[in-house]
């Protein structure tokens, strides 16, 4: 047994940095999946748009970009913070 009483402490302060990055790199993986969905949809919408000459699909096809964008924001946050 150790007589070092911060020893226990850092391998737990360790051990949570690591399963911080682990979940950071989870997270970053989820939204660039998020990212990919949202341009699928945005281009359905597109589709839809011109089939239907419908500006309403239009405007959703623009939101889900939008919605892209931020997840491939996010991801990179979360990329930083697996970083770090």
């Amino acid at each position: 047994m150790s007589t070092d009483p911060h020893g226990a402490g850092k391998a737990e302060t360790d051990r949570f940095a690591q399963r911080h990055r682990e979940l950071a790199i989870q997270i970053a993986e989820v939204e660039q999946k998020v990212a990919a969905t949202e341009e699928q949809v945005a281009e359905l919408h597109d589709h839809l748009a011109e089939e239907r000459g419908d500006r309403k699909y239009q405007e959703l096809a623009d939101d889900a970009r939008a919605h892209a964008k931020v997840a491939r924001e996010m991801a990179a946050r979360a990329r930083a913070v697996a970083a770090d």
